[in-house]
C-alpha cells in the first residue's frame, strides 16, 4: 500500500448513497477507524462528509487518499465499510493539484496537531 512517499499520487474518492442507504451506527464506527487506520498509515489526506446543501449530510463524502494507481486506490477504498456493505457507491478520480499551502499539520480524527 502506498504512503506517503514520494512514488504515490492524490486521488478524490467522491462516495454517495446508494438505494440501499441507512443510518448504521455501528457501520459509522466501522467507517471512522477504518479511515483514520489509514490516516495513521499515511494514506489519507483528507476525509469528511459533504453537505448537498444547507439541509446537512444525506450521505455523501468525499476522501483524498495517497495511492501508486487508479487501481489501488479504488481497491483500498472498495473496504471502506459503508462502500463493502453496498450502502454507498463510490468514483476515484485522480486529483492534480494546481494551487493552494498547506502550513500546518492536523491528524483531525485523533485531535493531535502541530506545526512543520
Amino acid at each position: 500500500m502506498a504512503g506517503h512517499d514520494g512514488g504515490s499520487q492524490l486521488f478524490a474518492v467522491l462516495s454517495r448513497p446508494t438505494d440501499q442507504w441507512r443510518d448504521d451506527p455501528s457501520l459509522l464506527a466501522e467507517h471512522v477507524s477504518f479511515l483514520q487506520d489509514l490516516e495513521r498509515q499515511g494514506v489519507t489526506f483528507l476525509s469528511g462528509p459533504l453537505e448537498v446543501d444547507d439541509t446537512g449530510w444525506c450521505g455523501h463524502g468525499l476522501t483524498i487518499v495517497r495511492a501508486g494507481s487508479i487501481a489501488e486506490a479504488r481497491n483500498l477504498m472498495a473496504a471502506e465499510p459503508y462502500i463493502a456493505g453496498g450502502l454507498r457507491a463510490h468514483d476515484v478520480m485522480p486529483w492534480l493539484i494546481t494551487s493552494g499551502r498547506v502550513t500546518a499539520s492536523m491528524r483531525i480524527s485523533d485531535a493531535d496537531s502541530w506545526i512543520r
